[in-house]
């Protein structure tokens, strides 16, 4: 029996192609029938709905307050939509959730945030001056 829950968000195909696509890859280095399926012991999401590389206002808010939270920048292309479509599912589904151990897995794509430079600006927010007091 799997003891693994495992979720990926998908932001560019549909759910069903990744399905399959690793039913085929498990069977290639040998999987068997006793190992079930994707289906069985995945849940992909789909995080794609705005199209490649679109994201709006609430998802690149998002993307800022994870950089100032936890200092961890995240792109909208890619891991930001897909982290940002995970915790709106997880939000919903609390208990499935309370007390467990969950592994993001940031999978970069840092220079695609250049081209959301002028959007991002406006949300991140003025820089303080630090003084040093005696």
């Amino acid at each position: 029996p799997h003891t693994l829950e495992a979720y990926q968000v998908n932001v560019q195909h549909q759910p069903e192609a990744y399905y399959d696509l690793i039913d085929k890859e498990a069977a290639a280095i040998g999987a068997g029938s006793g190992d079930g399926t994707a289906r069985e012991w995945l849940t992909i999401h789909n995080g794609g709905a705005l199209g490649y590389g679109n994201t709006n206002r609430e998802q690149l808010e998002f993307i800022q307050r994870v950089a100032t939270a936890s200092g961890i920048v995240l792109d909208h292309v890619y891991t930001g939509k897909a982290l940002f479509t995970f915790c709106e599912y997880a939000r919903t589904q609390p208990d499935q959730f309370r007390g467990k151990r969950i592994l993001f897995w940031h999978t970069g794509g840092l220079p695609g945030l250049f081209t959301k430079v002028d959007e991002l600006v406006g949300l991140v927010p003025a820089p303080e001056r630090l003084t040093l007091e005696s």
